[in-house]
């Protein structure tokens, strides 16, 4: 394959991860937006200076590890990071040839 096709591959590879890290920061997100909505029987773990009552010991109750909640740094490097590789990856997609192109699968989310 040539190196256009090479560039295309990584491009959309490093598109891919992105998009993963969305995902990722997506499902704290709503993790938290779950500890809101039913805070009653939620808790925040790993936080000092906190308490919770008895929501530790319900079954099920909905949890929010402190550690794993973003800063607004990594959320805005998220979505930087995407509109940043979804470019890239347009680019390089743009340099196959014809033949290369129908060769590739194109990413969900490229050209929308």
């Amino acid at each position: 394959m040539s190196a256009a096709f090479d560039d295309y591959v990584s491009a959309v590879e490093r598109f891919e991860r992105v998009q993963l890290r969305i995902a990722e920061l997506d499902k704290v997100l709503q993790r938290a937006q779950t500890v809101l909505k039913r805070p009653g029987d939620s808790l925040v773990s790993n936080i000092d200076g906190y308490s919770f009552g008895e929501a530790p010991l319900l079954p099920n109750s909905p949890a929010l590890d402190a550690r794993a909640w973003p800063k607004i740094e990594d959320l805005a490097a998220a979505v930087s990071g995407y509109h940043t590789t979804k470019a890239d990856a347009s680019r390089a997609y743009d340099r196959l040839s014809e033949t290369e192109r129908s060769r590739v699968n194109v990413p969900n989310g490229l050209f929308r």
